[in-house]
């Protein structure tokens, strides 16, 4: 019975010190920091324009498996859409 109440104490000692670290303005200041560092690098190396004209050049799978199953009927996927 000792042991199932350690265990107790520490499982809830543990949640309380979890708690008030996830409510630590702290880690909230830190995890901000980072971001804008994050977003700071991305504006110089212009990293977001390339990943957008990426996205937009590429053909998804979803569209990519439509013309495959239109092709497979014979049917012309450009010929159906301007894209």
């Amino acid at each position: 019975m000792k042991l199932k109440n350690r265990k107790l104490t520490i499982f809830l000692a543990s949640t309380a010190a979890l708690g008030a670290l996830a409510v630590s303005p702290f880690l909230e200041t830190q995890v901000k920091a980072d971001i804008n560092a994050q977003l700071a690098s991305i504006a110089q190396t212009g990293t977001s324009a390339k990943a957008a004209a990426n996205v937009t050049t590429e053909v998804s799978p979803i569209r990519q498996a439509i013309i495959d199953q239109l092709a497979a009927k014979g049917v012309q996927y450009q010929e159906l859409s301007s894209q």
